[in-house]
């Protein structure tokens, strides 16, 4: 729109086409509401209106995954990506450019382009194929970039279809739970529990639990008419549509589609071409039912048309799928199993091609003769209806066990037998590797570099047809990645790792084992390979044993490792996520994905992962660690304490930092005297400084009432130099004083005791103090509240609805604005001594310190952040800048945070210098 008060012709015709297109995605008539907003495109961009463009550029991008245009809608992405991330391109299109309707749009709609292109990716090449995980932690970034922490959950609905199609349904399951789990803070999508529901009722459905996933997709119903959800009609229609398969199933009552129409319609109200992908679904419905009825040779001939479009048409492998795997079914039941067969190898190829493990396991289940033909192609036998496992049914009237929910067909159940003797294989193959691990100690203890080569030649002389079983191959070549990078015959060592490729070129264990040989000759900066050995050459030889076999753990461990350290998180979170489904006690891959997944702010799925991992039997007590540390930072302190106890039990010594641990987990808790036994448990360990154990030792009197005691250890902490507490990181420090300031502020003690003003001095001074301490000098003008709430409200924005121009802009006019002040603080020689001198800051001479300010203008945003510098050092400060982040907001002037310090560069002080 423009700016101007009214709007022009073609302004007022656009904006009704745009109501018109909506009415129409209401009524769900995607096909006449995405060629509707294309014309708006058109009209747009030629009459030289921008926003109306962007918008109807967007819708038409929704609408094509309902047409099934995939093409389209990613073209659209890419489109909008360009000209909502460059203003020149929007200006472009229209040169008098409303600033603050397309600034407004650039934060809330950046996120969703980008989960739309992710999404249309996922949909034409499969949810696993190469960049497909990339696109997770991608995602998440942008929406921190741009503030939409809220569409955080889009791309857990995306990150579900992604685990899916990689076979794993646990993780898939976890993506599910803590969509369902949350409270609010929606995307413009609107309140999408009921998708997640629905998504976990076919989780339930290809695992075999016909009456779970019933019950999910009812409960899924019932999330619809919560308030928050948009285009109600589509949404009913999609769980209808699976409550319909699960009755054709179970040979119930089949969907009442009067109950998708908000009038009630006897009959089906959609209109017949315009949403092909329901025709889609409502097909292979129709088909599902026909072979119930014996009828599966019409149920063929019902699909083949689909199988086609989908294929060669909308290029939907996603889609395609499904389909083909439901037509092979169909074409088995009707007894032509040639066909079948040739039909499952086409299948069979692309989705090896895609990665799409899960449509591979259903294949060849689907193809096992012993096992009776299901027409939805499921990973395991029917609890119940005409299609049920009489073993499943067996199995859950005995014992209805929820670990099996969990498991379902997919369970890996340890059988215990009693320890058999070694066959002769096994003792050469054990005596083999003491041979290996005594020549590797006799090369690194010796210090005659005779005795290092004659142990370097023994090592070469092992050739290929002397090792006793191909799988001990692994191990040699292991340690020649050890060892030949340290010795001067690297040629000699990778020509001998060449030779077991050629000996085994049909095992990709070996193959993959080369590959680690070459890159440690690669990441070894001494070595004449170094150039020699390109990084391409390590690439195919991962990617070759990795098509060769796509089951084997170490391979995918091992490309996961080489595609972290090359910095491609995407393909090494695939990799990393395929190593743990197939072994979920495998320790270093359970690592190495929660170290990954900490990297791309996913602490959920990282813990996730720690405890799959702990749940399966690994009993490493690094590993119980790190799920200890994770369960705190997400706020789970009850699975603190059990893997703290984890942590005892799998460790061979009393662990430190356990029981601290421990203890914050039961200050949390508000068990005072837990925390106390805690707290004096772990002052059994030595540690440069006791300032935590004394914190967290105030917390738990504060709140078990104990003031006098309190007072005497806060009497203690405002004595102390936070710069002895070596071992504390400045997360830790924040999180410990922020506990006890908490505390404090809501105890017994006056606000105005001396202690407790030493105490907020301590804090500011040495920079920890937390962002609520400052919201009382922040006092609201005519008792307006204090919470920030920033205009035009985000939550006006839907998948059909947006604001105008004129909306974007606070009638009131903007009260104050958000800052980012960095000021430049000098520091005399008092400052090691100090208590604003922390850990590893006793050599600074200075400090930049950014502060976050709300303000009416940057003069007020400048006074302020001097002001408050000035209580923490007696030298002056200079401020350095003071930048917009964002606003206006409806609130008080005042400091918002406290941000981080560091010492600059010399670079940074002449740039300050400068900047001044």
């Amino acid at each position: 729109m423009s700016e101007s008060d009214e709007p022009t012709g073609l302004e007022h015709q656009l904006q009704q086409m745009r109501e018109k297109a909506g009415d129409l995605m209401t009524e769900c008539r995607f096909q006449s509401c995405r060629r509707m907003y294309a014309e708006v495109a058109r009209l747009a961009k030629g009459g030289q209106q921008a926003m109306h463009y962007i918008y109807a550029r967007f819708h038409e991008m929704v609408q094509s995954h309902s047409v099934l245009d995939f093409a389209r809608l990613k073209e659209c992405a890419v489109e909008l990506i360009a000209v909502i991330e460059d203003e020149d391109r929007a200006r472009a299109i229209q040169a008098d450019l409303p600033q603050a309707y397309y600034e407004y749009t650039q934060q809330w709609m950046t996120a969703c382009l980008y989960e739309n292109l992710a999404d249309g990716t996922g949909m034409t090449d499969g949810f696993n194929s190469t960049g497909m995980h990339q696109c997770i932690s991608d995602g998440i970034q942008v929406c921190r970039r741009t503030g939409k922490l809220q569409c955080v959950a889009c791309f857990r609905e995306y990150a579900t279809d992604v685990y899916t199609a990689a076979d794993d349904l646990l993780m898939a399951r976890h993506q599910c739970e803590t969509i369902l789990a949350r409270e609010g803070g929606w995307s413009d999508r609107g309140d999408r529990r009921w998708y997640a529901s629905i998504k976990l009722s076919n989780i339930h459905l290809l695992e075999g639990r016909l009456r779970e996933a019933r019950e999910t997709a009812l409960k899924s119903l019932d999330l619809i008419n919560v308030e928050g959800v948009t285009l109600k009609m589509e949404a009913r229609v999609r769980v209808l549509t699976d409550l319909d398969t699960i009755a054709i199933l179970t040979g119930g009552e089949r969907a009442d589609w009067s109950l998708v129409h908000p009038e009630g319609i006897n009959s089906d109200p959609l209109t017949p071409g315009e949403w092909p992908g329901q025709d889609l679904r409502t097909a292979m419905n129709e088909a599902l039912a026909l072979c119930c009825h014996q009828k599966a040779a019409e149920a063929v001939q019902l699909l083949i048309p689909w199988d086609r479009r989908l294929l060669h048409e909308a290029k939907s492998l996603h889609l395609w799928f499904e389909l083909r795997l439901r037509l092979i079914a169909a074409m088995l039941l009707s007894g032509d199993p040639v066909k079948a067969g040739r039909l499952g190898d086409q299948l069979k190829e692309k989705a090896t091609s895609s990665n799409d493990f899960l449509t591979l396991r259903r294949l060849q289940r689907l193809l096992d003769d012993s096992i009776p033909v299901n027409p939805l192609a499921p990973l395991a036998g029917f609890d119940t209806g005409p299609f049920a496992d009489p073993s499943v049914v067996k199995e859950l009237s005995a014992t209805a066990s929820a670990d099996t929910a969990v498991s379902g067909g997919d369970s890996d159940t340890v059988v215990t037998e009693p320890p058999s003797e070694l066959t002769d294989a096994e003792n050469q193959s054990a005596e083999f590797h003491q041979q290996l691990m005594a020549m590797l100690q006799d090369f690194f203890t010796s210090e005659d570099p005779e005795e290092k080569a004659a142990v370097v030649d023994r090592y070469l002389r092992i050739g290929p047809a002397s090792v006793p079983n191909f799988e001990d191959c692994g191990p040699l070549l292991h340690l020649a990645s050890i060892l030949g990078p340290n010795s001067d015959r690297d040629a000699d060592f990778w020509h001998w790792g060449k030779s077991f490729e050629q000996h085994y070129p049909n095992e990709p264990s070996v193959i993959s084992m080369v590959a680690v040989l070459g890159e440690a000759f690669r990441n070894s900066p001494e070595s004449p390979l170094a150039e020699q050995i390109t990084d391409d050459e390590i690439l195919k030889r991962h990617r070759l044993a990795l098509s060769m076999d796509a089951n084997r753990v170490g391979n995918h461990l091992r490309a996961g490792s080489y595609f972290m350290s090359r910095g491609d998180e995407g393909e090494a979170e695939r990799c990393l996520a395929r190593a743990f489904r197939l072994d979920r006690s495998c320790v270093p891959a359970a690592t190495q994905l929660a170290e990954l997944y900490q990297k791309t702010d996913r602490l959920r799925d990282a813990m996730e992962v720690l405890d799959i991992c702990l749940r399966e039997g690994a009993q490493d007590p690094n590993l119980a660690m790190e799920a200890t540390t994770l369960s705190l930072l997400v706020g789970q302190f009850q699975a603190t304490l059990s893997y703290a106890e984890k942590v005892r039990e799998y460790a061979a010594e009393d662990v430190p930092w356990v029981d601290y641990y421990k203890a914050v987990a039961l200050v949390e808790l508000n068990r005072p005297d837990d925390a106390l036994e805690a707290i004096d448990a772990e002052r059994r360990h030595e540690h440069s400084s006791d300032l935590h154990l004394q914190l967290l030792t105030l917390s738990a009197l504060l709140v078990a009432d104990r003031a006098d005691d309190a007072l005497a250890v806060l009497r203690d902490i405002n004595g102390r130099r936070i710069s002895e507490a070596t071992e504390l990181t400045f997360n830790a420090l924040c999180r410990l004083f922020g506990m006890a300031w908490s505390r404090l502020n809501s105890s017994s003690i006056p606000a105005n005791h001396a202690e407790r003003r030493r105490f907020d001095r301590l804090l500011l001074v040495s920079g920890l103090t937390p962002d609520e301490f400052f919201e009382g000098f922040r006092i609201p003008p005519d008792d307006r509240q204090v919470a920030l709430t920033e205009t035009p409200a985000e939550s006006a924005v839907t998948e059909s609805t947006e604001p105008s121009a004129e909306s974007s802009e606070d009638n009131t006019g903007p009260e104050v604005q958000c800052f980012r002040c960095l000021i430049r603080q000098p520091l005399d020689s008092t400052w090691p001594e100090s208590q604003g001198c922390l850990a590893g800051q006793e050599d600074w001479t200075s400090y930049i310190a950014m502060w976050t300010v709300l303000a009416e203008n940057e003069d007020q945003a400048a006074d302020l952040t001097r002001d408050w510098q000035s209580r923490c050092e007696r030298l002056p400060g200079e401020v350095l800048t003071v930048t917009l982040l964002s606003g206006p907001y409806n609130d008080h002037a005042g400091i918002v945070v406290q941000g981080i310090r560091w010492c600059p560069s010399e670079t940074e002080d002449r740039e300050s210098e400068d900047t001044v």
